[in-house]
C-alpha cells in the first residue's frame, strides 16, 4: 500500500511538471503550486510553455488607448508579478464557457498559495496611478469586454 501512495504521489508531481512550469510545493489552496515565469499584463501570464488567461477578472492593457491606462496596466503587471512570485494554484473555473479563450490561452482560476484568488486581490487593489480605481474589475458573460480605463468613473471595491 505504502509503495502505491509513493508511486501515485511521483506521478503527480512528474505529470505537473510536464504540464508546464515546476512544481515548487506539495498540496497548496487544493492543488500543486506552479512557478510561474513570464508574467504578462495583470490577467495573464506563463507556465512553462502555457498561456493563461485569469477568469473572472479584467485589467487594464499594456497597449492601452491612454497612458493613463498603459501606466495602470505596468502597475497591475507588477502587483500580479509579485503576487505570483510563490507560485500558482491553476484550476478549471466552473463558470468559465471553454477551456481556452479567443486566443488560445488556458482559462484559469489562479490561487496563491496562501488560498485568496489573484482576481480578487486585483479586483480590490486601489491604483497607485489614478486613486479610487482598482486594478481589475469582475469580468462575466454578457459584460463589456473593454473597460474605459480613460475616462469611466472609479470602479470601486465592493464592500
Amino acid at each position: 500500500m505504502r509503495r502505491l501512495v509513493i508511486l501515485a504521489a511521483a506521478v503527480a508531481v512528474t505529470a505537473a511538471g510536464f504540464a508546464g512550469g515546476a512544481v515548487l510545493a506539495g498540496p497548496a489552496a487544493e492543488g500543486p503550486v506552479v512557478r510561474v515565469d513570464r508574467v504578462v499584463d495583470g490577467d495573464t501570464f506563463q507556465v512553462g510553455n502555457r498561456r493563461v488567461r485569469v477568469t473572472r477578472l479584467n485589467t487594464p492593457e499594456i497597449r492601452g488607448r491612454c497612458n493613463q491606462e498603459r501606466r495602470m496596466a505596468i502597475e497591475a503587471r507588477e502587483i500580479a508579478a509579485s503576487l505570483l512570485a510563490g507560485g500558482v494554484v491553476l484550476r478549471r473555473d466552473p463558470t468559465a464557457r471553454q477551456d481556452r479563450d479567443f486566443f488560445g490561452r488556458e482559462l484559469r482560476d489562479a490561487v496563491l498559495p496562501d488560498g485568496r484568488r489573484l482576481s480578487d486581490v486585483l479586483k480590490t487593489t486601489e491604483s497607485r496611478e489614478r486613486p479610487g480605481f482598482m486594478l481589475g474589475y469582475e469580468y462575466t458573460r454578457g459584460a463589456s469586454k473593454h473597460f474605459d480605463w480613460c475616462g469611466s468613473p472609479p470602479v470601486r471595491a465592493p464592500g
